[in-house]
This record gives C-alpha cells, sequence and structure tokens, in this order.
C-alpha cells in the first residue's frame, strides 16, 4: 500500500501515545505508535466484499486511504498502552450497494466475531470489550476526548436495547432538555427520538434506570412548538405525543410513567392556535439553532437569557393570536417589557414598544378583559427611549409619540364609557419623563416645556372641582420632580442667557406657588410643593451654562448667598451642598480673559466661606478645590501655578488629599504662560508627584504636559513628547498613555510636512493597538480620528513604502470595526484617500486593492451605510488608475457608475472633474455602447441643470468616444448630437454649450470614415455660421479637414479619391493657406480607393494631381513622396508600370535630399515585390 505521511494522526479514543504511523505492503504489514512497532496478523478482515477506505486524519485534513478488495492486515495496539476504546473507521466505497448491505460487517479477531454496529456512512468497530456490557455504553471520559452533542446521542440511540445505563439514561434526559431549546425542528425530531428509545428501554427492554416523567413530553411539546415549522407539522406531533402519553399512563403504573396534566393540555391546545403567518426573526434564533455538529455548547448564561427574553417577546408579539392570550401570558408580557425597558439601547425600547402596543390590541380588537393597560407601562417606554443609544431628537419624536397615543385613547375609551380604571391615563410621571426627554434635544423646546407645566395644572384644578374624578388630582399635580424637570431643561440650554432667567424666573413662582399650597393644606388639601437644594443647585447651574461670563457668575453667587441666609434662617431643606459651591466657583471659569483676574479673587472667597460653612457631609469637597484650580488654571496668571500648589497645602490641611484632577490643573496652571521656564516647572511638579506616594498621577496631567510641548515651535519637541510617552508606559497604572495622548500627538504630527512624520505617526498607531489588543487596555481604545490623522499623514510620504503601509492601516481600520469597536468607523473621506494615494502609483498590485476597496464601499453602500458610499471623487481615482491598468475595466466601472447614477433618485453631486473623467474611461476604443453611453451621461446632466460640470472640452470627450467606437452606428450618434446642439444653438437658445473645433473634428472624422461626406460639408457650413456669428473655437481649422481625410484613408471605398479631392477643395475656401499635411492626408485618403480599375487609374490621376499642386505650393517634403510612391503601389496592377512610377518619383525625391524612413519603408514594399522577399 501507498506510504502514509507521517503527520498523519490515527484517530483513537483514550490511545493518547498513538501518535504517528506508516502502513507499507501487506508483506511487511506493521503499525508504528510512536517508535514502538507491533505486528498484527491476527486481525483480519472476513467479508468485506467491497473496497473501504482506513480514515486518517491530520490536523484540519481528512486523508482516506483504498485498500484493494483482497484481504488485508492490521497490527493490533500496544500492549503496554491498549485503550479502552480501539476503533478503525471504515467507509462503503461502492456506492451502487445499499446502503442496508454495509450497515453490519463482521470483524474476526483472536477474541472472537464482533458485530459492527453502524448509523451512518462511518461504522465504529470496538474490539476490546462486549459491545453489550456496560463499560462500552459509558461515555468517553473528559481527559481523553470529548464527543460532540450529536454523536452522545446517536451513540445512546444505537445501544442494545435494555443495555443503557442509569448514567447513559440521566445523558439522554440532559440531552433531551438541551435540543429541545434549539428551535428548529431538527432539535425537535432528535428529543422526540430521543424520548422514544427511552420508552422502549423501559418498556420492552425492561431497564429499571430508563423512567420518564411529563417534564419531558412537555420538553417535546415544547420544542415542536418553537421549532419554526408549518402549524399543521407542529399539530401532529403535539397531538401525538399526548395521544401516546395518555396511552401509556394508561397502561403502566403512574409511578414509572408520565402522568398527563393541566400543562400539557394546555400545552397542547396552545399549539392548534398558533398563527404561523409570521416569519421568525433570525435575531431570535438562538445559538442552539445554528446547530454545529462538533460543539454544542451555549454561551454565558446572560447571553442566554436575553435570547430567551427576545424569543419570549418575539412570540407574544407575533404568534399569539389576538383575543387568545392568557393570563400567564399577559402577566410574561408585562414582565419581560419591564425587563427589556432596562437594556439601554434602541432595540430594547421597541421591544418594549411593541409588546405595549400587543396588549393594547389584545385589550381593544381581542376583547380580553384580562388584557389592559396601564399608564405605568407607557412611563416605562417612555424612560427607555430616554435612556436609548438614539439622538434626543428622535427620543423626543418617540415619547411625544407614546403620550399622543395616550392622550388619545383614553379620550375615545372615554366617549365609549370605558372605565376609567381600565384606561391608561397621563400622570405626572408621565409628562415628567417628557419633560426630561426633551433636556435630550438640541431644538428649543421651551414653548412645549412651558404649555405641558400649564397643562398639568390645569387637569389638576379640574380633577379638583370633580368629585368623581378628584382621586386624579394627586397623580397629576406637578410636585418638586417635575419643577425641577422643566429647571433641568432650562439648564440643559447651553450659551444661552434667557434660559437662565426663565429657569430663575420659575423658581420665583415655584416659591410662590409653595406658599398658596402651604395655606390650603392647612384646610386639608395635598401637601405643597416644597423647595429643596436640589432645586436651587439646577438653577445655579443654569447660570453656570448660560455664557454670561463674569455676570452670570456673579448671578449664581448671589444665589448662593440667598440660600446661605435661608439656611441660617431656618429652611433646612435649602441648605448648601458642596455641589452648590462647586458649581458657582466653576462658573468664574467661563469669564473673558480680562475679567480673569477678578474671577481668581473670586473664587478664593467662595472657598473660603464654604471653609467655614456647615456642609451636610464632607462628600465633594474635593470638587470645590479643584473648581478653584481650575478657574486659577484658565485665568494664565504668572503665578498660577504656585496659587494652585497653595490649594493643595489647603486641602492637606482640610485633611483631604489632593487628587488627579488638581494635579492636571496646576500642571494648566504652569504650561499656560507658555514660556520654556513654566514648562520646566509643570515638568518638575509632575515628577515630584511621581515620586510622592500619597498622589499618582493619571494620564490627563502627562497629556497637558505634552499638549504644551507640542505647541513650541522647537525642533525637538516630538522627542521631549516622546520621553514622555515612554515614561507614561514606565510608571504604568492609569498613568499609561490613552486615547487622548495618541491623538495629542498624531494631530500635532499632522501638521507636519517632513517625511519622518508619517514614520513617526504609523510607529505610534502600532503602539497604540499593541496596548489594546495584546495588554488590554481599555482606556487606550482607538476611534477612526487616529487612523484618519495616520492615513492623511501616509497619502503625503512619497516613500516606497508608503503604499503598503496606507493600505494595511485601512485594512486595521476595518478590522478594528468589524470586531464591535463602534468608534472605528472608515467614512468615504478614509476610503477616498486611500484610494488616491494608490492611483498615485499605477500598477497591477494596487489596482487590485483599489479594487477590494470600492467593492467594499459599493457592498457597505448597498447594506444601508450610506457615510461609506462612493462618491464622483472615489471614482474620479478609481478610474485615472485603471485607465493606465487596465483600459477595458476603466471603460466598464465608468458606464456602471453613470449608468447608477442616472437611474437613481438620489441627488448625486458631480464635480467637472469627475465627469471629464467618467468621459475619459468610456472614450476607450472599441465600444460603441460606451459611446452611447458617454452621449446620454452628457444629456442627462444637461437636461437635469448640471451646467457647471459640463463645458465644451466635455462636450468634445462625446464626440472621441464615438470616433473611437470603431462602429457604423457611431455615425447616426454623431449626427444626433450635432445636429442637437447646433440647432438648439442657432435657433436663439445661446445657453447651450457647444463642442469646440477638436470635437467637431473627432465627429465629422466618423462621418467621413463611413462615407457620409454630404453630412460633413452641411457640418462645416454650419461650424463657418457659427463662427461668424461670434462664437470662438468653432472655425473649421486644419486639423479639422486632416482628420476628416484621415478617417476617409482608414476603409477602402470606390470614390474615397472623389472625396478626398471635394473635400480638398473645400478646405481652400476655409483656410488662407494649405500645407503639406492637408496634401498628404488627401493623397493617403486617394490611395485607400477600391474598385475596378477605371475607379483606381481615376484615384492615381487624383494623387498625381494633388501631388502637383503641392509642388507648386513649394509644401512637398519626405510624406508627400512617400504617399504617393503608396499610391502607385496599391493603384497601378501592372508592375512594368508601377516600377516605372516608383522609380521616377523616387529618383525625384533622391534629387531634392528628401529621402528618409517613411520614403525607404514605402520602397521596401516594391523591392519585396520584385525580389519575392523581405526588403532589408
Amino acid at each position: 500500500l501507498t506510504s502514509l505521511q507521517s503527520s498523519s494522526r490515527l484517530q483513537v479514543p483514550g490511545a493518547r501515545s498513538a501518535e504517528y504511523f506508516t502502513m507499507r505492503s501487506k508483506s511487511k504489514s506493521s503499525l508504528f505508535f510512536l517508535s514502538k512497532t507491533v505486528n498484527i496478523d491476527n486481525f483480519t478482515s472476513v467479508g468485506l466484499r467491497q473496497s473501504v477506505i482506513l480514515e486518517t486524519r491530520p490536523t484540519g485534513v481528512a486523508s482516506p486511504f483504498i485498500f484493494p478488495r483482497s484481504k488485508f492486515s492490521l497490527s493490533s495496539f500496544p500492549v503496554s498502552e491498549q485503550p479502552p476504546h480501539r476503533f478503525v473507521r471504515l467507509h462503503q466505497w461502492n456506492r451502487n450497494i445499499p446502503r442496508r448491505q454495509s450497515v453490519n460487517h463482521c470483524l474476526h479477531s483472536s477474541k472472537g466475531h464482533r458485530r459492527l454496529h453502524s448509523f451512518s456512512k462511518l461504522t465504529l468497530v470496538r474490539s476490546n470489550e462486549k459491545l453489550d456490557s456496560e463499560q462500552t455504553s459509558t461515555p468517553i471520559d473528559q481527559k481523553k476526548g470529548r464527543r460532540s452533542l450529536n454523536s452522545e446521542a446517536h451513540c445512546i440511540l444505537n445501544l442494545r436495547l435494555g443495555s443503557i445505563s442509569k448514567e447513559n439514561c440521566e445523558k439522554a434526559k440532559k440531552i433531551i432538555s438541551i435540543v429541545s431549546k434549539w428551535e428548529n425542528a431538527y432539535g425537535a425530531e432528535l428529543a422526540e427520538t430521543l424520548l422514544e428509545r427511552l420508552y422502549k428501554e423501559q418498556t420492552l427492554g425492561k431497564n429499571s434506570n430508563a423512567i420518564i416523567d411529563a417534564k419531558f413530553y412537555d420538553l417535546c411539546i415544547e420544542a415542536w412548538n418553537g421549532s419554526g415549522v408549518d402549524a399543521a407539522t407542529i399539530v401532529s406531533h403535539v397531538a401525538g405525543l399526548r395521544k401516546r402519553m395518555e396511552e401509556r399512563y394508561a397502561i403502566l403504573s403512574a409511578s414509572t410513567h408520565a402522568n398527563p396534566d393541566n400543562s400539557n393540555r394546555k400545552t397542547l391546545i396552545h399549539s392548534k392556535s398558533i398563527s404561523w403567518g409570521d416569519e421568525v426573526d433570525s435575531a431570535t434564533i438562538s445559538q442552539g439553532a445554528q446547530y454545529n455538529f462538533q460543539d454544542s455548547r451555549f454561551k454565558c448564561a446572560e447571553d442566554f437569557e436575553k435570547r430567551s427574553l427576545h424569543s419570549d417577546a418575539h412570540f407574544l408579539i407575533h404568534r399569539v393570536p389576538v383575543g387568545s392570550m392568557k393570563n400567564d401570558n399577559i402577566q410574561k408580557a408585562r414582565s419581560i417589557l419591564s425587563s427589556i425597558s432596562r437594556w439601554n439601547n434602541k432595540k430594547g425600547a421597541l421591544m418594549a414598544e411593541a409588546l405595549l402596543e400587543r396588549l393594547h390590541r389584545e385589550c381593544i380588537k381581542g376583547k380580553n378583559p384580562n388584557a389592559f393597560v396601564d399608564s405605568e407601562m407607557y412611563n416605562i417606554c417612555i424612560n427607555a427611549w430616554a435612556k436609548s443609544d438614539i439622538n434626543g431628537n428622535e427620543i423626543v419624536a418617540k415619547a411625544e409619540s407614546l403620550v399622543n397615543r395616550m392622550e388619545t385613547r383614553y379620550a375615545r375609551g372615554r366617549e365609549n364609557s370605558i372605565p376609567r380604571t381600565r384606561l391608561a391615563r397621563p400622570d405626572r410621571i408621565t409628562y415628567n419623563s417628557l419633560i426630561n426627554a426633551y433636556s435630550l434635544s438640541n431644538e428649543d423646546s421651551s414653548a412645549k416645556v412651558d404649555k405641558i407645566l400649564e397643562k398639568m395644572n390645569a387637569l389638576a384644578d379640574s380633577a379638583a372641582i370633580n368629585k368623581s374624578d378628584r382621586d386624579y388630582e394627586s397623580y397629576i399635580r406637578p410636585d418638586e420632580i417635575s419643577y425641577n424637570s422643566v429647571l433641568n431643561y432650562y439648564a440643559s440650554r447651553k450659551n444661552e442667557h434667557w434660559s437662565a432667567q426663565r429657569a430663575e424666573d420659575l423658581l420665583l413662582e415655584m416659591s410662590e406657588i409653595s406658599q398658596r399650597q402651604q395655606e390650603q393644606h392647612s384646610k386639608g388639601n395635598p401637601p405643597p410643593v416644597t423647595m429643596s437644594t436640589t432645586t436651587l443647585n439646577i438653577v445655579l447651574n443654569a447660570w453656570g451654562n448660560s455664557g454670561g461670563g463674569i455676570r452670570a457668575a456673579q448671578r449664581a453667587e448671589a444665589l448662593l448667598h440667598m440660600m446661605i441666609r435661608l439656611f441660617n434662617k431656618g429652611h433646612e431643606n435649602i441648605q448648601p451642598n458642596a455641589l452648590s459651591f462647586s458649581i458657582v466657583i466653576n462658573a468664574y471659569s467661563h469669564v473673558d480673559s480680562t475679567d480673569a483676574s477678578s474671577a481668581v479673587d473670586k473664587a478664593m472667597e467662595l472657598l473660603d466661606v464654604m471653609e467655614g460653612f456647615p456642609l451636610p457631609n464632607n462628600e465633594g469637597i474635593n470638587s470645590c478645590y479643584n473648581a478653584v484650580a481650575n478657574v486659577v488654571a484658565k485665568s494664565c496668571l504668572h503665578n498660577a501655578g504656585d496659587k494652585v500648589q497653595e490649594l493643595m497645602v489647603r486641602m492637606r490641611n482640610m485633611d483631604t488629599l489632593p487628587d488627579n484632577f488638581i494635579i492636571a490643573s496646576c500642571i494648566e496652571a504652569y504650561v499656560s504662560a507658555a514660556d520654556e521656564d513654566s514648562r520646566r516647572r509643570g515638568k518638575d511638579f509632575l515628577f515630584r508627584m511621581i515620586d510622592d506616594p500619597s498622589s499618582q498621577p493619571n494620564s490627563v496631567s502627562f497629556n497637558t504636559l505634552i499638549t504644551a510641548i507640542v505647541r513650541d515651535k522647537a525642533k525637538d519637541r516630538f522627542d521631549e513628547a516622546d520621553e514622555l510617552i515612554s515614561m507614561m508606559e514606565n510608571v504604568g497604572g492609569d498613568a499609561r498613555p490613552d486615547l487622548a495622548t495618541y491623538s495629542i500627538i498624531l494631530g500635532a504630527l499632522s501638521q507636519m510636512e517632513d517625511e519622518d512624520s508619517a514614520e513617526k505617526a504609523v510607529q505610534y498607531l502600532r503602539r497604540m493597538l499593541r496596548s489594546y489588543n495584546k495588554d488590554g487596555y481599555a482606556k487606550v481604545k482607538p476611534n477612526s480620528f487616529v487612523f484618519n490623522s495616520v492615513i492623511n499623514m501616509v497619502s503625503r510620504c512619497n516613500n516606497e513604502w508608503a503604499d503598503d503601509v496606507i493600505y494595511k492601516t485601512l485594512v486595521a481600520m476595518e478590522n478594528q470595526n468589524s470586531q464591535g469597536n463602534q468608534f472605528v468607523t472608515p467614512d468615504t473621506i478614509t476610503y477616498n484617500t486611500v484610494i488616491g494615494k494608490l492611483s498615485k502609483s499605477p500598477s497591477k498590485k494596487n489596482a487590485m486593492k483599489v479594487m477590494r476597496i470600492l467593492k467594499s464601499m459599493e457592498d457597505q453602500a448597498k447594506g444601508g451605510i450610506s457615510a461609506c458610499a462612493p462618491d464622483i471623487i472615489t471614482y474620479t481615482s478609481v478610474l485615472n488608475m485603471q485607465r493606465i491598468v487596465d483600459p477595458r475595466r476603466a471603460a466598464s466601472i465608468a458606464s456602471s457608475y453613470i449608468r447608477r447614477v442616472m437611474s437613481s433618485c438620489e441627488h448625486t453631486v458631480i464635480d467637472k472633474h469627475g465627469f471629464r473623467t467618467v468621459l475619459l474611461a468610456l472614450a476607450h476604443p472599441g465600444n460603441f455602447e460606451h459611446a452611447e453611453t458617454a452621449k446620454q451621461a452628457y444629456e442627462w446632466m444637461e437636461n437635469i441643470g448640471y451646467i457647471e460640470a459640463i463645458d465644451s472640452r466635455v462636450c468634445d470627450l462625446v464626440l472621441v468616444a464615438f470616433k473611437n467606437s470603431n462602429n457604423e452606428l457611431s455615425a447616426d450618434g454623431v449626427i444626433s448630437f450635432l445636429s442637437d446642439r447646433v440647432d438648439k444653438y442657432l435657433s436663439g437658445q445661446t445657453t447651450t454649450i457647444l463642442p469646440t473645433v477638436v470635437g467637431f473634428s473627432a465627429g465629422l472624422g466618423v462621418l467621413g470614415k463611413y462615407n457620409r461626406v454630404g453630412e460633413v460639408a452641411t457640418f462645416l457650413g454650419k461650424m463657418n455660421e457659427l463662427s461668424s456669428s461670434g462664437i470662438p473655437e468653432v472655425k473649421p481649422d486644419e486639423g479639422c479637414y486632416v482628420s476628416i481625410l484621415a478617417s476617409l484613408s482608414s476603409r477602402q471605398q470606390r470614390d474615397s479619391a472623389l472625396q478626398a479631392q471635394r473635400i480638398l477643395e473645400m478646405s481652400k475656401q476655409d483656410l488662407s493657406s494649405l500645407t503639406s499635411a492637408l496634401f498628404n492626408a488627401a493623397i493617403n485618403a486617394c490611395a485607400s480607393t477600391s474598385g475596378d480599375n477605371s475607379n483606381r487609374r481615376k484615384a492615381l490621376e487624383i494623387s498625381f494631381n494633388i501631388f502637383e499642386q503641392t509642388k507648386e505650393l513649394r509644401s512637398v517634403d519626405s510624406i508627400s513622396y512617400g504617399m504617393m510612391i503608396r499610391a502607385c503601389m496599391r493603384l497601378v496592377d501592372d508592375d512594368g508600370i508601377k516600377y516605372k512610377l516608383v522609380k521616377s518619383i523616387f529618383h525625384l525625391c533622391v534629387k531634392n535630399a528628401l529621402v528618409n524612413d517613411f520614403v525607404l519603408k514605402e520602397m521596401g514594399h516594391l523591392s519585396q515585390k520584385i525580389a519575392g522577399k523581405k526588403a532589408p
């Protein structure tokens, strides 16, 4: 037999020493286990009448080897290391033999016959123990190997009846519980098959270990209900399980078999009422449904729980018919709604709202008395949207929609006399949640917020005078949280002075309302609205965010002093805390530079007041010192750093240790002076903090110093910054370089123009990715900015490695995005930068990279990612490269792109340069369809008003495309295109863009090529008419006529000479002087005349006539003589006459000393004809 490779592994469970083996010929049959060899002539095959395969499996590859039909011998295992299970794998090779013939085979060994049980194409041969022993049926130990769940199930199914051990019975039950959750037909069928096998083991096998209870029937029924197959199949299987369960219970004792219970009946009835009109959402399919035969283990319990919630929610929303939802499902829906609303993402909010609407349909359309939706469920949905990961404007739209539906449904319910207790009515929490949603939006909703507050008061007043609705007053009357929500909305409006003033006015209104309600409370009314420290802190924050400078800060300070006075008078509910002081102090950090000195003094005074004020607790006291340090750092005073250090001393005196924030502020105070001495002092301070065990600076302190260093113009600033980054890595902990560190250094490098900056940027990016990917440091998680900075720098680099590095950087960026880093998202600008760089070095390698990038962009655009959609800049760079590397592909890409743009309903921006590039690609020779596409694209651009993208030069390209198409239909296209534009202009549409004489020349050349000389003459006349009307660059010139004559010579026609003579006469009318190029083109056109002898004789006469005119005008050159020789060679049949004519012309050429390579080339044809061989 063929020798096996030494790397092949014989997979024998338990035989870990069996590593490598080699099979040789039959005469030397031996089996190598490591270095041991044992002959096995006593183990032979019997009864194998067809070829079989012994399968060996090296890592990742199956290597089957075919044995002949003759008997073969195998060696036994090493005696010292006999495994408990030894097998070889046999495949049926002859596929013509029915499967049943290969199910059972016999092997003969020294221990007797062994019967092989096969449940698949793979036959398992065990030769050490008896098949019916308990040891054989025991699963493989985990240390010696793990079977897949599918393999374990089939192993149990194929054990001999009555021989299943207790351990395997328990294993079968566990497998049923697992596969029943796969939510597919395979899992349901496997669970039912295992159930039936256990029943046979109990009844026919008389095995007391196999006892089945009702739980396993329920699991099988649930497996079919969630399998996703058609309803008829589900009902059939579920009814069959129920029937078998009842029949078996009637036969067997209730103690030894399943007892049908009510839950089982409900499951059966429920399965018959399922509506399968909706397809199962792919997101609800669990991992088990994506069945893998090698690994059926589930993910972590948390993911499985979320999958189960999603699956249950989908089941309740889409599969339970309206009107048939039971009480347990209703309670389950409410529980799921509450759970998924805390997912804090869009998916959870959408599902929560869908459950809400499902319960509403169950109540209204389904007339289900147990299903009703209360205001709490609406409030949960509103808060779910407020905490989701979408933008604020979308949150407001969703919240408003829920509140409007709630109000509308309540009004309709009251009109239909539905009791209030069964209707969801907006309450205080509802409107508070809506106001909070407005705070998340950047739009001005102040009028809506005020209207909501007025509406709440109006509803409360109306309920107060209505005896039947008086309880509603306590649910709708605005409380402290309501007013705080409104105040928080005004505080969220940054840099808007009016919002802070409106917040203070509302605070005064709240105080007046509180006084009135206090008087009414003494008469038995509800307790009044009270103001708290939180309320006043919100107003202070509104002034701090108003952008009013020193005046806003002073107003906030006045409110703070008012809080202190009121607290001293006994109003303990508005006692200022550390947050109150820190808000006011921070307000002084937003002043103008002219007020910086006074702001520092005010901040210090407030700190003095805070240190002497009885705060409720010392929690947050550090924030006050940090706020003062921030004010000092931003003041840019010459001694700002020293002042911050004094603050740190005061903190220690207050038994408070300085934290990282004040350390960073101190460094910022030093470097704000923007001189070398200040930076040195800031660096020395940082080094002292590093050595101080009580303070451990974080990356913010280092980043502040690095920012100041890279802003300097010193030559060695990047070396100094790199030293600090290395120090950060050595310090470790929170001082390690983070995203801000690399963003600062890369942003500074991007402003450099030298070649080394790109290389440094690449090295920093590599260090950053190494720290994130290998070290797992989350704070260095890259974003799009760092990748785009490196890509932009490399795109400006001219080194040889730049193309490869910029492409790999883009690939790394895509990998980050595919691995779940949502902060790294390549966009169109990123892709265009890479494509633009690669297109500057046209090569097949770069072209392949560019095409991969373009395909990725197009695929993402089709998938709905508009930020990555290719634009005209993308295609311009791609086409510029492909026009050099592969012009045909360039034309195909251009055609596909412009047709897609024309058929799209969306507005696509196309500039002049991009459109010109598209037409240049479409002008590739040999394809009339591309020329027609160019014409349609130009007309489309003209019709939709893209006048800025087209001009006369772009118009010329359409005619050039027709010229290069080499198709007779192109003549009709030229006539249509030119006629349309010329006629429009002559009819008075002076804005019509006309081609230049270059475009006319290309178009008239096409007409001349296909013998449309009449149309040529017509357009020449129109060109003269346009020129006389003042249109520049349209008067026929010499190039125009040369182009027409050259096109006549490209095809052999009977009247080429006559047409050439006609064109030449027309040129004499338009041109003041005729050059040799024009005469030479005419002679060449005459030489291409075909037909009989008379036609060619006439063409020869015309040629000599034109040649004589050339001599008269003294325009004869070497090309003229060469063309005349060519005309004689083509138009004269008689060799003697031909020789004489050519000889005379050549002698004349020699006499005038005009012999050149072109003349000798034409003479070579004559020499070849005379000598019968190729001329030298």
